[in-house]
């Protein structure tokens, strides 16, 4: 146990390195040990590369949502099934602590990536 906050330190060293997996592995650890400096860090680091804290087809998920699609659509024009979608809207509310999908919407209107 006493190992893993320099795991989450090496995690967030590979992620400046251009690894960008590791950057989500960084901010798991630092929100399971409570970490709080490595999760500023983190988000430091989340911001300094351009990267939200969705995963890209989520992103684009939530731009659909944000147009006011349902699942159904949003599943026809990505060649997704429904239910796949179903699970990256409740991953990205889930990640961005929401609990509608007009929170979704709000949060690409206004705090998207860039």
């Amino acid at each position: 146990m006493h190992a893993l906050p320099y795991v989450g330190w090496a995690h967030l060293e590979l992620a400046r390195l251009g690894d960008p997996d590791h950057l989500a592995a960084a901010g798991q650890l630092a929100d399971r040990l409570g970490m709080a400096p490595l999760a500023a860090a983190v988000a430091a680091q989340r911001a300094r590369s351009g990267r939200g804290p969705l995963s890209p087809r989520e992103t684009e998920v939530a731009s659909l949502v944000s147009l006011g699609l349902s699942n159904r659509a949003i599943a026809a024009r990505l060649y997704l099934s429904e239910r796949t979608v179903e699970n990256h809207v409740g991953h990205a509310m889930r990640k961005l602590a929401l609990t509608s999908r007009a929170g979704l919407a709000a949060w690409f209107a206004s705090e998207r990536p860039r």
